[in-house]
C-alpha cells in the first residue's frame, strides 16, 4: 500500500488567502533546443484566471528584457487556465470565431500565441465522434 502525503501551507498567489492545496508553476522552455527552467511558482487554492493574467504578462516582459522571445503560452485545459485564456480574450469553440494570439507585450509588432499542450489536445480528441 502506498502512502500519500499531503503538504499544506499558506497561499502565496497575490490576492488570494487561505490554506494552499495546489501549486501553480510557470516555466520557460526552448522551441528548438532542449531547455526548460522554472521561473515562478505559487501555492494556491481556487484561482481566478484574471489573477494569472498579470503574472503571465510580467513573465513575458521579463523574458524579453533578458533576450528571450516568448512566442507561445501553453497550458492544460483546466478551468483555471481556460479562465486565464478568456482574460486575454483568447477564444475557441465550435460556434466561436477562433482568436488564439495577442500582441506581444514588449514587442507590439510580434504576437504571442496560446495553445493547449499536446497531451491535453489528444485527450480531448479521444472522445471525438469523428
Amino acid at each position: 500500500m502506498q502512502k500519500q502525503y499531503l503538504a499544506t501551507g499558506q497561499v502565496t498567489l497575490p490576492g488570494h488567502h487561505g490554506k494552499a492545496n495546489h501549486a501553480l508553476v510557470f516555466m520557460l522552455a526552448g522551441l528548438s533546443t532542449r531547455w526548460k527552467q522554472v521561473v515562478a511558482y505559487y501555492f494556491r487554492v481556487t484561482v481566478y484566471g484574471s489573477a494569472i493574467k498579470p503574472i503571465v504578462t510580467n513573465l513575458i516582459k521579463e523574458a524579453h528584457s533578458i533576450g528571450l522571445n516568448v512566442v507561445v503560452v501553453t497550458s492544460d485545459t483546466g478551468s483555471c487556465n481556460r479562465a486565464m485564456w478568456r482574460s486575454f480574450c483568447i477564444q475557441c469553440g465550435k460556434h466561436l470565431k477562433r482568436v488564439n494570439k495577442i500582441c506581444h507585450p514588449s514587442s507590439p509588432s510580434d504576437c504571442v500565441h496560446f495553445m493547449a499542450n499536446a497531451p491535453h489536445v489528444l485527450k480531448k480528441l479521444e472522445g471525438c465522434p469523428c
